[in-house]
């Protein structure tokens, strides 16, 4: 049975938090990431993430979430023909409102026995946390392995900025500026990733069309002496060092498990606040939108 609840949601630079979320009954719970699509004047991710949301908050709390998952991708799929009048096949990859998910539903068959399921796609992140404290991770980040690429052109950018402009104390607009620039240096790179949505070389992702039931990954886990579980999108991830060999991950997961999730929080947004160019902490964003939620068993 569910204890306590814990919880944080915080809107990043952008113009609106296109993170969503769900708590059930204490029984069912989500993550949801919205990415806006790279094209001009097209969808936002909030079209997506919100529309998940509200599938998931009607459907039969019963339901499998596997089929759960199905239905919330169905509906954005006709909530992008209602808006456009195009099924989201003619729509090119780049130009899709999307979203990753992380979805928890807890059974209670007895106090002895009770049952986790789950079921994932994009970069949101499930965790577990036992009475031994040890940490288990149910999911995967297969859109870190793209985003790495990015990452990197971008801060090699800002490197070459840098060395042409020894004058490194720059103002917030100018810092501004140039973190729109270096975005705009890498949109091909990000395009060219975004084609690689719902492929076997890329990653799973809710975009209404019905590829993305082939990459959604479930599950089921007996909760056997489980403490916490916890669910974050990538915007609470530690921002780190370029090291590929460190599990950034679980890094983030232990220091919640450890401190409490309004401190992940907190670092979060101190180291944000030291490296508002993206250089010391290389990453996409400044700041990004953050939502997390850690159960108590």
């Amino acid at each position: 049975m569910v204890k306590k609840i814990d919880f944080v949601y915080r809107k990043g630079v952008g113009k609106e938090n296109e993170d969503q979320y769900l708590m059930r009954e204490d029984r069912i719970f989500a993550v949801i990431d919205g990415a806006t699509a790279l094209k001009p004047f097209s969808f936002s991710g909030s079209m997506a993430s919100k529309c998940v949301q509200n599938t998931l908050m009607k459907l039969n709390i019963e339901m499998n979430v596997l089929e759960m998952m199905k239905s919330a991708n169905e509906q954005v799929g006709k909530s992008v023909y209602q808006y456009s009048k195009k099924y989201v096949e003619e729509l090119k990859p780049e130009e899709r409102s999307t979203c990753g998910c992380a979805l928890v539903k807890l059974n209670y068959t007895n106090q002895e026995h009770s049952v986790m399921q789950y079921a994932h796609v994009g970069d949101c992140m499930v965790f577990l946390l036992y009475s031994n404290g040890q940490i288990r991770k149910i999911t995967y980040d297969h859109i870190d392995k793209l985003d790495i690429g990015a990452i990197k052109s971008s801060l090699n950018y800002k490197k070459e900025f840098f060395s042409k402009h020894k004058n490194n104390n720059m103002n917030s607009e100018e810092i501004i500026q140039l973190n729109r620039i270096a975005r705009e240096h890498i949109n091909d790179l990000l395009i060219k990733n975004r084609r690689e949505l719902n492929t076997h070389k890329g990653y799973g992702i809710i975009d209404g069309s019905e590829h993305t039931t082939r990459f959604i990954e479930s599950g089921v886990i007996p909760i056997m002496d489980a403490e916490q579980i916890l669910i974050l999108s990538d915007g609470l991830q530690l921002p780190n060092s370029l090291d590929e060999e460190r599990d950034n991950w679980m890094e983030t997961a232990e220091y919640a498990f450890q401190n409490g999730l309004k401190d992940l929080e907190s670092e979060v947004i101190r180291r944000e606040k030291e490296d508002p160019n993206c250089t010391k902490y290389p990453r996409l964003k400044s700041a990004d939108d953050k939502t997390g939620i850690c159960i108590q068993l």
